[in-house]
């Protein structure tokens, strides 16, 4: 997983995400995606979406969505991005990130905010 730079353990905010849009949308282009079974059932239960509206969603994310950048909880050195986005007339939260080992980009969680 993609480790999170600078001091300390904990929130670690920045004021741009830890992770480009591009290397997101080629994750997902390459079929390198795992969303969380959480994330599926809050889209599908907030929006009524399924794995594809989420993949859509996350094709439209631009940076004046991003929200903040903090660590993984128990995983200290694993950055997560953090968005929130009016996407197809729905508010949305969602925070990510990257799998150094499988080289996926992991979904956690995608709701209604």
């Amino acid at each position: 997983m993609s480790k999170v730079k600078g001091k300390g353990k904990g929130h670690s905010s920045r004021r741009k995400s830890f992770y480009k849009l591009s290397e997101i949308r080629q994750k997902i282009a390459a079929g390198n995606v795992l969303i969380n079974s959480n994330a599926k059932r809050c889209a599908f239960q907030d929006f009524g979406w399924g794995m594809e509206d989420i993949l859509n969603a996350y094709r439209n994310l631009r940076p004046k969505h991003f929200y903040k950048t903090a660590s993984y909880k128990g995983r200290p050195t694993v950055a997560v991005d953090y968005y929130k986005a009016n996407l197809y007339g729905e508010d949305i939260y969602t925070h990510f990130y990257i799998d150094d080992t499988e080289k996926k980009l992991v979904i956690n969680s995608f709701k209604k905010i």
